[in-house]
């Protein structure tokens, strides 16, 4: 037995999971709301019997290691690491892709770099650094929870650290803590900054953020790791891994934009909060965050690159129901300079964080003179790309009645002007789709009365055999039938093998004799929802004795109607032989038989 079925035979997919998104029983199998995507009735099912889980609203199906590999962005390798271990199975095939090892190599390159810094805050070096964490009054909890460090001023001192950790340089190089001149010597890439690990959610450091301590007008305030194999910044939601559990106690999130603006937010009491290190939200961060809450604080700046991010966050959070608010940060300052100046004031803040809709109405009315017609005009055509943006009629209008208010006007013409720029905004949108040339996907054929009711009768026997109930009949019945749909017919061989060397096994026995792309149609069968509802008001085995009989009497029919045509082509002979005359005659008893079956 391989060490990947062994994990398979030993762990329970419910647990897996279930960690992870809450699962209810529900029959034979359990079932919860799809952690892949948004939905209000759960379609997501599992099937421990067959280590096997599926979303009949979003399509994703598969195993654990398919699981992990989606949800917790898991590499193969380490999935089976990880279920190995939970599972007690000793894995003796050490074999890894250069891929695997290589990413292994990178996070112990940056998991020795974060050592590295951390020893140095402590030590002469990294004096400048922590004067700078002093003048910006961060604690010595925050400093220690998030493994705050220093980078020297020098351009070899963590290459030689790693090189002494026996690290080469194309691993230095990978993990993108240092950088390889045009002679192939390699430096470190930073230099005489303040470091910050950045933790992905599972606590595996994937990359730094380090502040400049000494103004260099050639080199960034802040600059970062590039993108490596294991860091990605449309991904990284600084703080997740260290204020995971206070986001899932206070059911929110909030977000704001730079390392600091987390930090003292957090100082300040409001530790439910993660940076996006810059002003885009992604769809990867959407994913992420509604793992951990469904409501959302933004804490951006006010200015047009942070009115577009919010915006933008609408569109993206939106399809997974999230619920999202902003922060008005007071006095134009950010939410760094607001929670160190006034904890309590920053706090209170956030208390009052107001709708999205708020927000835009706000700034734009008192962006724009709307003192003046010129202004008032400017101000609606912005609205009218927000508008088009709320998909609740109830907040539609009262957001509408909200702004002829403040404008003093009419709350037709209000609606009018808006619903013109907005439909003006989307025809644009539409001008610029258009411009891009779509491929049409040719509609799938729909499978025939037959092949539906086929898999329906295999879906039952999945049942019984799951029961052990009526295996021999059921059997019996497979393996006489002729399975118009090839994939049910080579499953049925497959069948006629197994149950003659295990008569008494079960349907995870006879799941885990088959090759792996049979394993995923049975299971996908074994799970298919509509079939499911159809079981909840009816008696199993008189099921499976009804509708193996209405497929006996479809099967008969469709001979009967081939049979009948052939024998019409017969009798249109006009002397036709004995071997004909024999074979009507053949023919005419055949559809009396089939007849009494259709019958």
């Amino acid at each position: 037995m391989s060490e990947i079925q062994d994990i398979k035979e030993r762990l329970v997919l419910s647990e897996i999971i279930g960690q992870r998104v809450k699962l209810t029983p529900a029959g034979a199998y359990m079932k919860g709301l799809c952690p892949f995507h948004h939905e209000k009735s759960p379609s997501f099912h599992v099937n421990d019997q067959l280590g096997f889980y599926k979303c009949f609203g979003c399509g994703e199906g598969g195993d654990a290691f398919s699981f992990l590999e989606k949800y917790e962005g898991m590499t193969f390798r380490e999935a089976l690491e990880y279920l190995a271990g939970l599972t007690g199975v000793t894995l003796t095939n050490r074999q890894q892709t250069p891929e695997d090892k290589l990413r292994a190599r990178v996070l112990a390159v940056l998991e020795s770099a974060g050592e590295f810094y951390q020893k140095n805050l402590d030590q002469p070096v990294g004096k400048p650094a922590r004067d700078y964490l002093q003048t910006r009054g961060t604690s010595q909890f925050l400093i220690k929870l998030f493994g705050l460090g220093a980078a020297p001023n020098d351009w070899q001192a963590l290459c030689n650290h790693l090189h002494a950790q026996k690290f080469s340089d194309k691993e230095i190089v990978a993990s993108g803590m240092a950088r390889q001149k045009d002679t192939g010597r390699i430096y470190d890439t930073f230099r005489g900054r303040l470091m910050f690990p950045l933790r992905n959610h599972r606590g595996q450091i994937v990359g730094f953020s380090g502040r400049q301590l000494v103004a260099n007008p050639d080199e960034g305030k802040y600059i970062n790791t590039p993108e490596t194999i294991v860091y990605h910044k449309g991904k990284m939601l600084y703080g997740l891994h260290e204020h995971a559990g206070q986001i899932r106690k206070n059911k929110m999130m909030l977000i704001v934009e730079g390392e600091f603006d987390m930090l003292s937010s957090s100082q300040a009491g409001v530790d439910y909060v993660c940076a996006i290190k810059g002003s885009a939200l992604t769809e990867d961060h959407a994913n992420l965050i509604a793992r951990y809450t469904d409501k959302v604080l933004l804490a951006l700046d006010s200015d047009g690159a942070g009115i577009n991010a919010t915006k933008k966050a609408i569109k993206v959070l939106r399809p997974h129901g999230v619920d999202l608010r902003v922060v008005m940060v007071a006095g134009g300052k950010d939410p760094d300079e607001l929670a160190r100046a006034d904890a309590a004031a920053w706090r209170e803040q956030v208390k009052k964080a107001v709708s999205v809709y708020e927000f835009f109405i706000q700034v734009i009315t008192t962006s724009n003179n709307i003192r003046t017609i010129d202004g008032q005009k400017q101000a609606l055509q912005q609205l009218g790309q927000v508008f088009p943006l709320i998909d609740n009629r109830l907040e539609y209008e009262f957001y509408l009645k909200k702004v002829a208010d403040i404008l003093g006007q009419d709350l037709d013409v209000v609606r009018a002007d808006i619903q013109q720029w907005g439909q003006m905004s989307a025809e644009k949108n539409l001008l610029a789709a258009a411009r891009t040339p779509v491929t049409p996907t040719p509609p799938k054929a729909k499978p025939t009365k037959r092949r539906r009711l086929e898999n329906y009768v295999w879906f039952l026997f999945l049942q019984l055999l799951g029961v052990q109930k009526n295996v021999a009949a059921g059997s019996d019945y497979l393996l006489k039938t002729h399975w118009e749909t090839p994939a049910l017919q080579k499953l049925s061989r497959y069948w006629e093998t197994f149950y003659r060397q295990h008569p008494q096994g079960t349907l995870k026995d006879f799941h885990q004799s088959l090759p792996e792309d049979f394993q995923q149609k049975v299971a996908l069968l074994s799970l298919n929802q509509t079939f499911l509802k159809f079981l909840q008001k009816t008696d199993l085995w008189q099921e499976w004795q009804k509708q193996t009989m209405v497929l006996d009497q479809l099967i008969a029919t469709q001979e009967i109607e081939g049979l009948t045509r052939e024998l019409a082509a017969l009798e249109k002979i006009d002397d036709p032989t004995l071997e004909q005359e024999k074979h009507k005659n053949d023919l005419l008893q055949k559809i009396v038989t089939l007849k009494k079956i259709g019958n």
